[in-house]
């Protein structure tokens, strides 16, 4: 699985000079089927895009935390109207959303000739646009009839070179790696004190699991996968990954605290932290592709219906050890202690 997409960037630069702008209709924030996974990767590309000298802006519908962790990376961030693209020089639209864009931007775009790309996950087939980037293992040929060109397959998963780059600490992580990672000006990384005696072997060599279930997980997969790590009693040396978007009124602190587990929210860079684990516990979006990327060991489990249909897909080729349709605790545990013969 190789991860780059040069052919997409080098597309949508198409004609743009220094003055023009690339537009993102993005949304990110806690709510079912969308979660942060959207505006990560048209962040990438923005800010890709900008050091190679094109402006670029954010067009956010509603959801305030979503625009909010946006404009702290640095982006400009404008409401999805057709007057966002008449008051500046656009000359591309990239729309990366899991439901389809307000009519009236497109018809907006569509008008003033604009270069009009998505990024897609689902195969919608009625998409109408001049470049559709789907790098899901479910993307087939001829998914797109209405579209110039289509880039198909993990093969185009957008990946930055300073994550690529950890490929081979990954695959070759020395025993005596600590997780940990820089994490954002507001960020907050805690180790959790043990809620009960322990006496952890010295040196530890517990194995070393690290648990992101996306940038808000709106199902709560955080809490459920705690709450049967305690019941399970398994000797685990557990990192907690909290996204932006998570739901502080979600209290995970007790479980964490019960399982000695260090909780990092919002970090910066999340695959170092990745790389220094035994094995990864994530859902089946973004993250498990970056883990099948990187070499990682990873157990996933679906939050929705269509990363069910992609667990299924990495499992029937060999990608990925195991792998979970919908939450089971009992399969859950099982699962793990076959794929951690340790514990």
């Amino acid at each position: 699985m190789t991860t780059s997409s040069p052919e997409f960037r080098d597309l949508l630069l198409e004609g743009t000079g220094t003055a023009d702008t690339i537009f993102f209709r993005v949304d990110a924030g806690r709510a079912p089927g969308l979660s942060y996974g959207h505006l990560s990767r048209c962040l990438m590309l923005s800010r890709e895009l900008r050091q190679r000298g094109t402006d670029t802006a954010l067009l956010m519908g509603g959801l305030p935390d979503g625009v909010a962790y946006a404009r702290s990376q640095g982006e400009r961030v404008l409401p999805p109207t057709p007057d966002a693209l008449r008051r500046t020089s656009a000359r591309t639209l990239v729309i990366d959303l899991p439901y389809d864009p307000e009519p009236d931007l497109l018809e907006a775009a569509r008008s003033a000739g604009l270069l009009l790309a998505y990024l897609d996950d689902t195969g919608r087939s009625h998409i109408a646009a001049d470049v559709v980037l789907n790098s899901s293992i479910l993307a087939t040929p001829g998914m797109y009839p209405l579209v110039r060109t289509a880039l198909l397959g993990p093969k185009h998963f957008l990946m930055p070179p300073e994550d690529m780059a950890l490929s081979r600490r990954c695959r070759g992580r020395a025993a005596s790696s600590v997780p940990g990672a820089p994490a954002m000006p507001d960020s907050q990384s805690s180790p959790v004190r043990p809620g009960r005696p322990s006496s952890p072997p010295s040196p530890d060599t517990r194995p070393r699991v690290v648990l992101t279930f996306g940038g808000s997980d709106p199902t709560g997969l955080t809490g459920k996968v705690l709450a049967a790590l305690e019941k399970a009693a398994l000797p685990l040396s557990l990192t907690v990954i909290l996204g932006p978007g998570f739901a502080a009124e979600n209290p995970i602190e007790p479980l964490a605290e019960s399982l000695a587990a260090t909780v990092i929210r919002a970090p910066e860079r999340l695959l170092p932290i990745l790389c220094d684990a035994d094995l990864v516990l994530c859902a089946g979006g973004r993250t498990l592709y970056e883990c099948t990327a990187l070499g990682l060991t990873t157990l996933a489990i679906a939050s929705t219906d269509n990363e069910a249909a992609v667990i299924a897909a990495f499992l029937a080729r060999g990608m990925l050890p195991a792998g979970l349709a919908a939450w089971d605790v009992g399969l859950f545990v099982r699962t793990l202690r076959r794929i951690l013969p340790s514990a």
